[in-house]
């Protein structure tokens, strides 16, 4: 029979003779309830999130001890993405967003983050395909715009960009990367 340590997250044997009904096959599980699981992971969630920006490596520890608890939960699939993204690996950033947007499909800033990514990587393709993804599910976000504003201005469609930055601005009048970027085309012609 199998036994389940839940402090230790283990699986041992246990002796048959400690079973009362001789030939019946039982099997016992101690699993950590998931309402306490989740809040432990929660919990590492928002450690992980305080420590990234001065301690990238202890973040980074804290969400992969949550993904140990609970394999399928978005937020710590997206917040390793994050810290593979800043220690420029992206191939497993995009591994890690897609994780996350295979258990949470609207998660926005996981669609966006992807779109970067694969920016980043050079295949343009799959970088708009994740905006637009993005734009279906929140048109409202202009943080999709500015991604299809970078992807049009390398490819030397400026026109466009620049429609998808005055886009993000008629969403927030206020988000200053659009109006940096705006600038910039404008002072490139």
């Amino acid at each position: 029979m199998l036994l389940i340590d839940r402090d230790k997250r283990e699986a041992s044997k246990l002796s048959t003779d400690k079973v009362s009904e001789p030939g019946r096959s039982t099997v016992f599980y101690d699993l950590m309830p998931t309402e306490k699981s989740k809040a432990e992971v929660v919990r590492l969630n928002q450690a992980g999130h305080e420590l990234r920006p001065t301690d990238p490596a202890a973040a980074e520890e804290l969400f992969r001890k949550a993904l140990n608890l609970r394999k399928h939960d978005p937020t710590s699939w997206y917040n390793l993405g994050v810290c593979r993204y800043y220690a420029s690996d992206l191939i497993e950033a995009v591994a890690c967003y897609r994780h996350a947007l295979r258990f949470e499909p609207e998660m926005k800033v996981a669609w966006n983050n992807l779109g970067s990514a694969l920016f980043e990587l050079g295949r343009a393709a799959d970088a708009e395909e994740a905006f637009d993804s993005g734009i279906r599910i929140d048109p409202s976000y202009p943080k999709f715009f500015l991604g299809k504003a970078n992807l049009a201005a390398v490819r030397g469609d400026f026109e466009q960009a620049r429609d998808h930055l005055r886009r993000a601005l008629e969403i927030d009048p206020q988000y200053q990367p659009a109006r940096i970027a705006l600038r910039r085309l404008y002072a490139e012609e």
